[in-house]
């Protein structure tokens, strides 16, 4: 590999970033030198990530050794021992603005160490660690979304000076560490001796400024020598799973986060944590139709009328099996379409799954028989007698949030089966079937290849509950395409097991 140099002007100083000529084995690795101070910055990925681990493993270190200031240890300790204070803190200003800069979900172990070769005692070699080991993770494949630059502040003599000398520190009135991208500042670590707040705002604008020509820098070399970086796609979180976890945090975590003490606010934190996970463990079970086509217990279906939706019946009842389930909670209505109509609160399903609509048992007075033998189980549908227009009222009432796609908007869609389906990667016309935009909105939203919207002008809770007073068919008889397929599509699909 070629010796490639850049220089970086700072603050009327020089910054020397050369790369090429030594540790050419690791992703990435830069030598910084700043007048005689020199540090050697290395970065290194894992292949495969280490079993069970749930976190991302980065290490930071930052190696200070006597000979960088010319001294050799003597009498009789001749080795040097643990890192120093000062080191261990110099580890921790290079972790604090890279960490976040990683893709979430990333698991491979990444080092970055940083070797002070040299310092003269008026280069501060701490920032060149931060800004070395920003440039090695650029240059190198690990996954980074960076580079970051860092400076330190100094205030003598009434001016806000970049880099002040490390001799003259103890002087300024100011001493303040400023790490960041192009965009936003990361991290400041700061001490200061009665400056006002004006000056402090002046050195992170002034600070940002300087960061910015050394992002510039990096990414300059980066265009040079740069390797192709690693690419990552971070595992997804079931949108299942992240409903259920957001809507339990959703109170419990302000009062644990604004916590004004920080050791109360960091157990609240933690226990909230360990709670999260002992009250939604059970929960947390997610099965996918993609699963059971991995599985070869369904096949997926292909051509312009496709859907997943039907395949879904094959999930639920290996799910239930599998988790030994006496009941499961869903969402239907007797208003949603003629097979719905027969709907129980407690639909009794036989060790088959099966739905027999001449073995229901009555709802008297609202007494409900939830016995059953081994092998059945019950389906719950707590709200199978409300209607649409009961659902809008009581979004309105609670003032739920809804999501965009229930209020009217634009949308590119095509006519199919007296339906309008939405054109989209999942759903194609047919020949003759041509595409337009119109105003229209979600009544029902379920899977997208048989799914339709109804031309709607209703943009508010409000106006739809209107809309719907007025209406004379169920959603589902007009916005669901895999009914379409016979006059007892829910009933068929019901007696094998569907929910």
């Amino acid at each position: 590999m070629a010796i490639v140099t850049k220089n970086v002007e700072v603050a009327d100083k020089r910054l020397s970033i050369e790369t090429g000529r030594v540790a050419e084995q690791a992703n990435g690795a830069v030598v910084l030198r700043q007048g005689d101070t020199v540090v050697l910055s290395t970065a290194v990925m894992a292949k495969e990530p280490r079993e069970g681990i749930d976190w991302f493993p980065l290490t930071c270190d930052y190696e200070e050794k006597l000979y960088a200031a010319g001294k050799i240890p003597g009498a009789f300790m001749r080795r040097e021992g643990r890192p120093s204070e000062a080191a261990i803190l110099a580890s921790r200003l290079t972790d604090r603005p890279l960490r976040p800069l990683f893709p979430d979900g990333f698991r491979l172990d990444v080092q970055v160490v940083s070797t002070v070769l040299s310092v003269d005692q008026e280069n501060d070699p701490t920032i060149l660690s931060i800004n070395g080991a920003s440039t090695a993770l650029t240059i190198s494949d690990i996954p980074f979304h960076g580079p970051v630059g860092a400076v330190r502040m100094g205030h003598l003599d009434g001016h806000l000076i970049v880099n002040p000398p490390m001799s003259r520190i103890g002087e300024s009135e100011l001493d303040l560490v400023v790490a960041g991208t192009e965009d936003a500042i990361l991290m400041v670590e700061a001490g200061a001796k009665g400056v006002t707040e004006q000056v402090v705002l002046d050195a992170l604008e002034m600070a940002h400024e300087a960061i910015k020509q050394l992002c510039a820098g990096q990414l300059e070399l980066q265009l040079e020598v740069g390797r192709q970086k690693l690419d990552f796609v971070p595992p997804p979180f079931p949108p299942q799973i992240v409903e259920v976890v957001s809507e339990y945090l959703a109170l419990r975590l302000d009062q644990a986060a604004f916590n004004p003490d920080k050791a109360a606010r960091d157990d609240s934190i933690e226990h909230l944590k360990k709670r999260t996970v002992a009250e939604l463990g059970e929960r947390l079970i997610v099965a996918q139709v993609q699963d059971s086509i991995d599985q070869g217990r369904v096949v997926e279906e292909l051509g312009p009328r496709a859907s997943r939706n039907r395949l879904q019946t094959t999930t639920l009842l290996d799910t239930i099996e599998a988790q030994g389930f006496d009941a499961a909670f869903g969402g239907a209505r007797r208003d949603e379409e003629k097979a719905r109509a027969k709907e129980r609160v407690l639909s009794f399903r036989d060790d088959f799954g099966q739905w027999d609509p001449k073995h229901q048992r009555p709802e008297l007075w609202e007494l409900y028989n939830g016995r059953i033998r081994r092998g059945e189980h019950i389906r719950a549908f707590p709200i199978s007698n409300w209607t649409e227009l009961d659902v809008w009222q009581y979004i309105a009432q609670e003032r739920l949030e809804v999501p965009s796609i229930y209020f009217a908007h634009r949308r590119q869609v095509f006519a199919r089966d007296g339906m309008l389906l939405a054109v989209g990667p999942h759903v194609t016309p047919l020949p003759g079937e041509d595409a337009f935009e119109a105003t229209v909105r979600y009544r029902t939203v379920g899977d997208m290849s048989c799914t339709g919207a109804v031309l709607s002008d209703a943009s508010t809770v409000e106006e739809i509950i209107e809309e719907v007073a007025a209406t004379r068919i169920t959603e589902r008889g007009a916005t669901r395409a895999d009914d379409k397929f016979s006059e007892a599509a829910m009933e068929d699909r019901k007696r094998e097991g569907y929910f």
